[in-house]
């Protein structure tokens, strides 16, 4: 079944259950780190541009007390044709965000996480839909290598 452009169905926050998960997730991390030595002042946090990534991301930052989660436009679903009927990243909840205030209170973002680099995303992943399998994974590939390396 192919979803229509509704943006519940393209960009879905993350249910209930999935804020938990994220939430012991970053609990998870924490213990881990304390128990093997891992120091650290900052850790960067980057997020898809969909709306349940930046919550997925936000509840793990916020449990590991940093600040930002920084958005990473090329890394996200494959755009795949028989997936969106057209180009959803116009219609992400990020990308018609006027005032990020109300969407950190609209999705709960934790209190002192801040959402940094979604103001100008949309131009840099709206080129490419529609995509490949294979473009995609590529696309993939290339964000992976991006945040190990930054």
């Amino acid at each position: 079944m192919v979803p229509t452009q509704d943006t519940n169905q393209i960009d879905p926050p993350l249910t209930v259950s999935g804020v938990e998960q994220a939430k012991k997730t970053g609990q998870f991390l924490k213990r881990y780190f304390k128990d093997y030595g891992f120091q650290f002042e900052k850790i960067i946090i980057k997020s898809s541009p969909f709306i349940r990534c930046i919550m997925t991301a936000a509840a793990v930052a916020a449990e590991l007390e940093q600040s930002e989660v920084h958005i990473e436009p090329i890394a996200s679903e494959i755009l795949l044709p028989k997936m969106f009927t057209s180009n959803p990243i116009p219609l992400l909840e990020l990308a018609q965000c006027k005032d990020i205030a109300a969407l950190k209170t609209k999705y709960q973002i934790p209190q002192g996480v801040n959402i940094v680099g979604y103001e100008n995303f949309v131009p840099e992943i709206s080129r490419t839909y529609p995509e490949s399998k294979d473009r995609g994974m590529i696309r993939a590939f290339f964000a992976q290598d991006k945040v190990l390396t930054s």
